[in-house]
């Protein structure tokens, strides 16, 4: 069985760099929602790994050169789907959920609809499956994604302005009862002040919080 890897973005515009430089052993880029309006500068003619977005980035993605089929398995670089679809690439399953965030971007011509924010449940050949929450901040259906899902780590944000912080994101923790989490989306500027540590402190000792380093494998 191939090792796989998914490179999973809460916004498209990190595609850019994909695109450009395609870093070694990303099979699959799954987002949930653009911000960046650097998409159109994403077309250099280097081969794109496939892409799993939600149906609203049509619009988007088009305009900078990533052709979408809609998950209807046509020749495309991007699948973009709904929240109610699974979608099957290079043997990962990516199923999209809700986020509770905004989801556009402006551009020369004003803000360009991107569809709802997103966040996403990825299940690997060999069955580990984790919930990749994306932006968003703490909601109830969390509870129902984890039901409908049985993930085994969950990657929440906690940085805690764009996003929820730690207090939010222990909450969100219980609602999908996971045992492991892996923090994000903090630390990038001084306004996203949550830390790892903090949320560690408010799960307790039933939940382990990964304090990753950049670049770090666990």
């Amino acid at each position: 069985m191939k090792r796989r890897s998914v490179l999973a973005t809460v916004s498209l515009a990190l595609a850019v760099l994909v695109r450009t430089a395609s870093p070694a052993g990303a099979d699959v880029i799954v987002t949930g929602y653009v911000e960046s309006s650097i998409l159109r500068y994403a077309d250099d003619g280097t081969p794109l790994q496939p892409i799993v977005a939600p149906g609203g980035l049509t619009g988007v993605l088009g305009p900078a050169g990533i052709t979408c089929n809609n998950a209807t398995g046509t020749a495309s670089d991007a699948n973009t789907t709904g929240w109610d679809k699974t979608h099957e690439v290079d043997g990962v399953k990516v199923t999209l959920v809700h986020a509770e965030h905004s989801c556009g971007i402006t551009d020369d011509s004003g803000i360009v609809y991107g569809g709802d924010a997103c966040g996403m449940v990825i299940e690997f050949e060999n069955g580990f499956t984790v919930y990749f929450a994306g932006d968003t901040d703490v909601f109830g259906d969390m509870a129902l994604i984890a039901e409908l899902s049985k993930f085994d780590v969950a990657f929440l944000p906690i940085g805690g302005f764009f996003t929820m912080g730690p207090e939010r994101a222990a909450k969100a923790a219980k609602l999908l009862g996971v045992t492991t989490v892996v923090p994000m989306h903090f630390g990038t500027f001084p306004i996203l002040s949550g830390t790892p540590s903090a949320l560690q402190k408010l799960v307790g000792t039933s939940v382990k919080v990964l304090d990753i380093a950049p670049g770090a494998t666990v």
